[in-house]
């Protein structure tokens, strides 16, 4: 039964099965021979080195049955070169949350650290495992919105570039005393369907020429709006804030945006509102 098993689950198990047996045939074959002729220097002397090539033989072979075993149960890696392109896997990583307390910005109340800055924009996860601050669009000039926590008369900086880095449009504001959502948008710029564009906030705790103390960054697509698709999420989450939104009220005391906040991950923010600069 064992013989049999051996051939058929195993390519090598045949050729072990027959050396093992021709190491047994000479077994008994250097046995009769002892009995009839009693002891022959020339026969032990054969019957050792053919023992001997059998036995190279028989470890080579179950050496390489345990190889071919372990390769037939290890499992397969897929490695990065074998891996079909996905789209998008060149985009900058981008940061949807500033460095909270370590911008170096000095705090005189007790703020969530975590809350001070951040870029209501999804982050996706590529099949490469990376993950990419990225907002759709399908209008030419869209709105873009963050949570600014940060105290009374913080330089803020807008800034918007093409995929080469060449700067489209740059605004600068001043936080007012209440923390709560911002709106950027760049009027003076169409986007191009089909394009990249990235966009910056940048912080200034000491006065607008300073170096920037924190910032976001992240991509933003612009695409077609003549294809048949669904809503891009940014369109959606702009249209939920528009002040004809917040004017009808909200259903169930929650704010129409807080459902699009919980989408992607953004639902500890679910509660802010949206509040002028000076």
């Amino acid at each position: 039964m064992l013989h049999r098993a051996m051939l058929d689950c195993f390519p090598m198990g045949r050729l072990v099965i027959r050396l093992v047996m021709g190491r047994l045939v000479m077994q008994r074959w250097t046995g009769r021979s002892r009995r009839r002729s009693g002891t022959s220097p020339v026969g032990i002397v054969l019957g050792v080195i053919v023992l001997g090539v059998i036995s190279i033989l028989g470890i080579s072979a179950s050496a390489s049955l345990l190889g071919m075993t372990a390769t037939a149960t290890e499992p397969k890696t897929l490695q990065g070169a074998e891996r079909p392109p996905v789209p998008g896997t060149n985009q900058p990583p981008g940061r949807r949350r500033g460095a909270g307390s370590f911008s170096g910005c000095v705090l005189t109340d007790e703020r969530d650290p975590a809350k001070l800055l951040v870029a209501l924009v999804p982050e996706v996860q590529l099949a490469n495992g990376e993950s990419v601050v990225l907002a759709q669009t399908q209008r030419d000039r869209p709105m873009l919105w963050f949570y600014v926590a940060y105290p009374a008369g913080t330089a803020l900086e807008w800034v918007l570039q093409d995929a080469a880095g060449n700067t489209l449009d740059r605004q600068q504001q001043i936080m007012g005393s209440q923390p709560g959502l911002l709106g950027f948008s760049s009027a003076s710029v169409s986007l191009t369907n089909g394009q990249d564009y990235r966009w910056y906030l940048k912080i200034r705790c000491s006065g607008p020429n300073s170096s920037p103390d924190d910032y976001v960054n992240g991509t933003l697509q612009k695409l077609s709006s003549d294809r048949p698709t669904n809503q891009p999420w940014l369109d959606r989450l702009d249209a939920a804030l528009s002040p004809r939104s917040r004017t009808d009220g909200f259903s169930g005391g929650r704010s129409p945006w807080a459902s699009l906040l919980e989408q992607v991950g953004l639902g500890d923010l679910a509660e802010a509102r949206p509040v002028a600069t000076p």
